[in-house]
């Protein structure tokens, strides 16, 4: 009976274990871009910012370069400030989304995010809500060159110092954005099954007097790899279901270290039990033998007046 309940354990802890072990299997057998993960604004569009930026860049050194002696003192320092400005919305790297061409580059004013570009940031900073309001509403992919006609626009570009076409090559066009990846939950589920199935058996199965628990070893094991699944995931830049499955980890981690030291602590108390036991049942076969009669060997003796042969019991 007892090598048929330890046959089920070890049935049982093989079974957990072929579970994460097909999970991770699953999990490595994915190509890159099936575990990619990115966020609205992060890696799905890396190569996109850095052309943007690049632009940007070079554009900002060209209008620094250029000789605008013929602007007035109040010119010059809106005009300096505004390129000030241009660089901090390069560097901040947060670009519009073309969500409306699919497959092309198109100026985008605001996007669906409330991002701006770059022309659009510069009549934010300035306080030109309403001009960027009725740019939007007229139509969202105008080119600056196209705004010509608007007198508004054209006394921004006066007061900050900068020309119509200057404004134009500020602005840059952008690409479609790329479906956003998901994250790979496989690890976290099959290993999630797997823990919480081991935390259920330590938790409800009387544990061995063997010294080495297989069912706690596991527990801390799962514990590191739930542990290094989180940190796996936190290596992505975007948050939401990330965050969400780096706290399921969490949770999961600590349930099996709880479970696994649990395990441990009853092992020692069932041994320290069977010990005591074992103690006090050398203890009670003491005392029987001590009690138990003992006969003498025969001796000749008179009994009833006859000779015969007389036992003396002693203890």
């Amino acid at each position: 009976m007892q090598s048929r309940v330890t046959w089920c354990r070890l049935g049982v802890i093989a079974t957990l274990v072929l579970i994460v072990a097909g999970s991770a299997f699953v999990s490595l057998g994915k190509g890159p871009a099936d575990r990619a993960v990115a966020g609205p604004h992060q890696r799905f569009a890396a190569a996109d910012v850095d052309r943007i930026q690049l632009h940007l860049a070079n554009v900002e050194s060209a209008l620094r370069a250029r000789d605008v002696g013929d602007l007035s003192p109040g010119q010059l320092a809106r005009r300096a400030t505004a390129l000030d400005w241009l660089r901090e919305y390069r560097l901040r790297g947060v670009f519009p989304h073309n969500h409306t061409h699919p497959g092309q580059r198109v100026p985008v004013f605001v996007d669906e995010h409330g991002t701006h570009c770059a022309v659009g940031y510069l009549l934010r900073r300035s306080g030109e809500a309403e001009l960027i309001e009725h740019v939007v509403a007229a139509d969202n992919n105008v080119r600056v060159m196209e705004l010509a006609g608007s007198g508004r626009l054209r006394s921004w570009l006066e007061e900050t110092g900068l020309t119509l076409e200057e404004a134009a090559w500020i602005q840059p066009k952008y690409g479609p954005r790329l479906p956003e990846a998901r994250v790979d939950l496989t690890p976290t589920i099959y290993g999630g099954i797997a823990s919480a199935g081991l935390a259920l058996y330590s938790r409800f199965t009387q544990p061995g007097p063997s010294e080495f628990q297989v069912a706690g070893a596991l527990g801390v094991a799962f514990s590191l790899y739930h542990v290094g699944t989180a940190m796996y995931i936190a290596q992505s830049e975007s948050r939401g279901r990330i965050v969400r499955a780096m706290a399921i980890n969490g949770v999961l981690s600590v349930v099996s270290l709880h479970a696994a030291i649990n395990r441990f602590v009853r092992s020692r108390d069932r041994r320290a039990t069977l010990r005591e036991e074992a103690r006090k049942e050398e203890l009670k076969e003491e005392s029987l033998a001590g009690r138990r009669l003992r006969a003498s060997l025969p001796e000749p003796a008179l009994v009833h007046g006859r000779l015969g042969i007389r036992f003396r019991a002693v203890h």
